[in-house]
């Protein structure tokens, strides 16, 4: 078969058939970098292996990891169900390629791809491209839990091994709280000692603390487990809410502490450096909005030596979806495709003071009606969030890691931790209830149980909510557009990172080499300074940058 093989990333493992990166835990060994590629050489016999084996192989292996196999007639391509390392795949000419960092082989090797402008629309509106598509024809990405086939000459077959779906069925009897407390215990324990066990040489676990539920586990569960080897590091506003929890939380468990303050004059030098475009286009990779929110703090923290190159981060990602922060009212109600269309209508939402188009409206409901046969309409939210928003953006945000060189982890999505909140009725985790009665019934004990969350701090303004909830979200967004001066400042400090003298949509962008249908969307922001919108918009709007120059007159 007639294949081009590009990978770029730190810690691929290859051979003649198997290339792989990651860890994988199996049978309650761990294997990590060479010995997980040896695992692999053990378990699969090219000469017999197909779709049945991949099937069996990825029901047997929990970790963090992507793997690529040749065979004499096939190629298969295999993600874990979160997608942690991206491959892309395509046809160019007489050859499949598959690679890690599209970009870069579409400027090596002066590939010959064609925008799909209904795709760049959608990216731009939504900040990601669905299912498998990319930014370009005929160019493809591979899904979190999916095994891609390809063959001569030029067939795909896509299968799943994962759906995350949520309990929208089960009934069960009122919950024990100190029952379940001790069960999510035992499963804590256990998720952290195989993490620890995946990666036996970290110099530091580095831990991003915020204010709020899920990095606060993190660095719980590691003090539970002796590990002391723990830098915590905050970023943003130096007086905000979030990096006073944080700095009292770690100094709660004797761990190290460090703030990288975000200010416009920062940024406006991390913008002016070549790793900035650099860090776009490896974590676009022509499907995801890049993450930047850690961007500045990593890179601080690395000129400044505070990290080793054996250091390994670990984010709190996912927790928060896991438990229900995105099973909101109405979820349970859902049974037609436009009513779970209108509920992702937030999924939707950059650059908003345009309606979305009907070309756009279309791919989601297309989407729907693929999926109804075995996703339930009120199922079919939480699956659309898992593949999406949380495996091609949330998670994608581990990319800062591996852009300076580091390893990283995502204890909270382990398959058994999955597993056991998957069990939980929606009903019991709306708006994350669950897990706040069992840090209530014991969940954290001191010196972190006295410690309020960021939410705690603010007291609760029920008639601006109240007004809030009955109001539609557009036209709050676009009273903060025609209205708000400019945006609020946030305690992350991403408010300010196109702020630099106020530069313009044409200061960023060549405007007028973009297409209508994106134009459509943008022309109303024109005149109004960057900083006034939400990062994310401007993130999306920024890694599209070079993809219409050849419009250029």
């Amino acid at each position: 078969m007639n294949i081009q093989i590009k990978l770029y990333r730190k810690n691929w493992y290859s051979g003649p058939t198997i290339h792989c990166i990651g860890w994988c835990s199996l049978n309650g060994l761990c294997y990590s970098d060479q010995k997980f590629h040896q695992l692999l050489e053990s378990l699969i016999d090219t000469q017999t292996f197909g779709l049945q084996e991949a099937h069996k192989l990825v029901h047997k292996l929990i970790g963090n990891y992507a793997i690529l196999i040749i065979c004499p007639e096939n190629i298969y391509l295999i993600s874990d169900e979160i997608r942690s390392y991206p491959l892309v795949y395509g046809r160019i000419g007489g050859s499949f390629f598959i690679t890690d960092n599209l970009l870069k082989v579409k400027e090596a090797y002066n590939l010959p791809l064609s925008v799909d402008i209904r795709q760049a629309e959608l990216f731009l509106v939504s900040g990601v491209t669905f299912e498998e598509r990319t930014i370009y024809q005929d160019v493809y990405g591979l899904q979190a839990a999916e095994i891609v086939q390809l063959t001569e000459p030029d067939k795909i077959l896509r299968e799943r091994y994962f759906i995350y779906q949520s309990n929208t069925n089960s009934q069960r009897p009122p919950f024990d709280l100190e029952s379940e407390v001790l069960v999510q215990k035992k499963i804590f324990s256990d998720v952290f000692q195989r993490m620890l066990e995946s990666a036996p040489h970290v110099h530091n676990w580095i831990v991003p603390l915020s204010g709020g539920h899920d990095s606060r586990m993190v660095i719980y569960q590691l003090y539970n487990l002796g590990v002391r080897n723990v830098i915590c590091y905050s970023y943003g506003d130096r007086n905000g809410t979030q990096a006073t929890l944080s700095k009292q939380v770690a100094e709660a468990l004797g761990y190290d502490w460090h703030f990288i303050e975000y200010s416009s004059e920062k940024w406006h030098e991390m913008r002016e450096k070549p790793i900035f475009n650099q860090y776009f286009d490896f974590a676009f990779n022509g499907i995801s909005n890049p993450h930047i929110q850690d961007l500045l703090a990593v890179y601080e923290l690395h000129e400044q030596g505070v990290l080793a190159p054996s250091d390994c981060f670990v984010p709190g990602h996912t927790f928060d979806f896991i438990t229900g922060s995105q099973c909101l009212k109405g979820i349970m109600q859902l049974r037609s495709e436009k009513q779970v269309a209108y509920y992702l209508r937030y999924f939707q939402n950059q650059w908003i003071c345009r309606p979305r188009s009907a070309s756009v409206q279309e791919i989601l409901i297309q989407m729907i009606q693929r999926y109804s046969s075995y996703i339930q309409f009120n199922c079919f939210t939480e699956f659309f969030l898992w593949q999406e928003w949380h495996c091609k953006f949330i998670l994608n945000s581990v990319r800062v890691y591996e852009f300076f060189g580091y390893d990283w982890r995502t204890p909270l999505w382990d398959s058994d931790l999955v597993s056991y909140w998957q069990s939980i009725p929606v009903t019991d985790k709306l708006y994350r209830n669950f897990l706040y009665q069992c840090e209530q019934a014991g969940l954290y004990d001191e010196p972190l149980s006295s410690i309020p969350f960021d939410y705690h701090m603010v007291a609760p303004n029920s008639i601006k909510k109240a007004i809030h909830d009955i109001i539609p979200y557009n036209l709050i967004r676009k009273y903060k557009h025609y209205f708000h001066s400019k945006t609020g400042s946030t305690d992350d400090g991403l408010h300010t990172v196109y702020a630099y003298k106020n530069p313009l949509i044409e200061d960023l962008i060549p405007y007028h080499s973009y297409p209508e249908e994106l134009r459509y969307y943008l022309k109303p922001y024109l005149k109004r300074p960057l900083c006034w919108f939400p990062d994310n918009d401007n993130n999306s709007l920024y890694a599209l940058r070079d993809q219409f120059k050849q419009k250029d007159s």
